[in-house]
């Protein structure tokens, strides 16, 4: 089959599939009015497109540079999909670099596979990633995006208007003052630090309606040893319990319910009346996972017991029965709705179980080399008018030089502007919903720092920035 067949097949049966693979999450609405129900194939399509564009410049430059060996090099170092568009029918070569052909060939396995799961998404026939003319799909898919995207084949894609849209203006605040998941006192003092560092206030300045619910109450820390892999498990149900009906009960309200921890265990509460949410309202869901650590343990895997290290994976269904079940789905979430951001400290089995269940992980190492703005425009990619965009954000994110006011900081995390360019582009979506602040211990700070430091973050997630931005054309 000719790439021109094929072209001409995917623009007259799945137009909106070729649109968000060239134009990332811009093309997003023509492929829901052309694929409705495929939300995951979607997600995928769309956060490949937004990289695509990005790498396309990078290996032209590379071409230009050096030719094929060097977009070859540039491709096998990548590994992502464009491994597709620049290794995929160049790996016939010799050695190149010092790589033998046995490597190239499993890059090509590789790309071909993901290529296979890409036309299976989008409804083509499986064997078609092996036609002998697929290399020069992959070339063709090259050259065609220096065109114009808007002028495919006969059929004209349309322009698509942008999908920011105003963030919700009513706020609640919900102090949850526990440690009760932590390896060490202190962060059930969180809450009020982010009072005293004037919160409430600041959003007002804003213009923004924000109700102080003040904290809710549950058992005290008992400070045992862990029990079968978990410290204080009863405890924690109780309080994730008591954050779950709190926060349902503002997104019932149609309020922003911003959570004011407290340690991270609490999230499996709010993340899971988020999701119950979405399912009652026929949302999408997307979760931003700001965090120094995965947090995917289990009672098997933890060093520790603690309970904090383990909401991800609870909220992925691996956990006690008492905690998966909180918000009446097992799981309660798809891995597949998670964006781990500024991760730099996993325990060795927790790696591979992070590995197993195919989280989206832009760690540190991701962020040094490619930055934090290609972090977070896949990071939200495909999100739009129906997505419900949820943040967790563990201060232990913050690099400690800048939030010394956590007892797990891990040295090497984002710096001040970074955190604020995070913060800003995800405010530029307009879709935040809802909000979680967790792991800020007092006891550790230096003068209120850290408290001050995440209210100004938290400021710009509502708004705050430099100038005045019209997203819509760009930053």
């Amino acid at each position: 089959m000719s790439f021109d067949s094929i072209l001409e097949q995917l623009l007259s049966e799945c137009p909106g599939a070729l649109g968000v693979l060239l134009m990332g999450s811009d093309g997003l609405p023509i492929a829901q009015a052309a694929m409705p129900g495929a939300e995951d194939q979607l997600d995928e399509l769309g956060t490949l497109g937004v990289e695509f564009g990005r790498v396309l410049d990078e290996a032209r430059k590379a071409a230009d540079a050096g030719g094929a060996g060097a977009l070859l090099e540039f491709g096998v170092r990548t590994d992502r999909f464009h491994v597709l568009l620049h290794v995929v029918d160049r790996a016939r070569a010799g050695t190149v670099g010092g790589r033998r052909d046995g490597d190239h060939a499993s890059h090509r396995h590789y790309a071909v596979g993901r290529l296979e799961a890409l036309l299976h998404g989008i409804g083509w026939p499986a064997d078609l990633a092996r036609d002998r003319e697929i290399d020069g799909f992959a070339e063709a898919l090259f050259a065609l995006h220096g065109t114009h995207c808007t002028q495919l084949g006969a059929r004209p894609l349309p322009a698509i208007a942008s999908q920011s849209r105003a963030m919700n203006r009513q706020i609640t605040l919900v102090g949850a003052p526990t440690d009760i998941g932590a390896g060490a006192r202190g962060a059930s003092m969180g809450p009020e630090a982010l009072r005293v560092a004037l919160l409430q206030p600041t959003l007002e300045g804003h213009g923004i309606e924000v109700i102080d619910r003040g904290n809710l109450t549950g058992p005290a820390n008992p400070w045992l040893p862990p029990v079968d892999g978990y410290r204080h498990l009863g405890e924690v149900v109780q309080w994730c319990r008591s954050v779950h009906e709190a926060v349902h009960a503002e997104l019932q309200r149609s309020r922003l319910p911003i959570l004011l921890g407290g340690d991270h265990s609490l999230a499996i509460g709010s993340i899971s009346a988020v999701a119950r949410h979405c399912r009652e309202a026929g949302k999408k869901l997307r979760v931003l996972w700001l965090d120094a650590h995965a947090d995917f343990n289990t009672n098997r895997l933890t060093p520790s017991g603690n309970i904090h290290g383990m909401p991800v994976a609870c909220l992925c269904g691996n956990g006690p029965q008492e905690l998966i079940e909180i918000g009446g789905k097992v799981p309660a979430l798809n891995p597949k709705t998670i964006r781990q951001i500024g991760i730099r400290s996993v325990d060795p089995g927790e790696k591979k179980l992070v590995h197993e269940t195919g989280l989206e992980v832009f760690d540190m190492r991701y962020i040094d080399e490619m930055g934090m703005r290609q972090a977070m425009e896949l990071a939200l990619a495909t999100i739009d008018a129906h997505t419900h965009l949820h943040v967790s954000f563990d201060v232990d994110f913050l690099d400690p030089e800048i939030a010394p006011g956590v007892d797990t900081t891990v040295p090497g995390g984002p710096t001040y502007r970074e955190a604020q360019l995070c913060m800003e582009m995800i405010a530029d979506t307009g879709a935040l919903a809802s909000l979680d602040v967790m792991e800020l211990n007092p006891a550790c700070d230096v003068r209120n720092k850290t408290a001050d430091l995440a209210v100004d973050l938290i400021e710009s997630l509502f708004g705050k920035s430099t100038l005045m931005r019209d997203p819509s054309k760009g930053r």
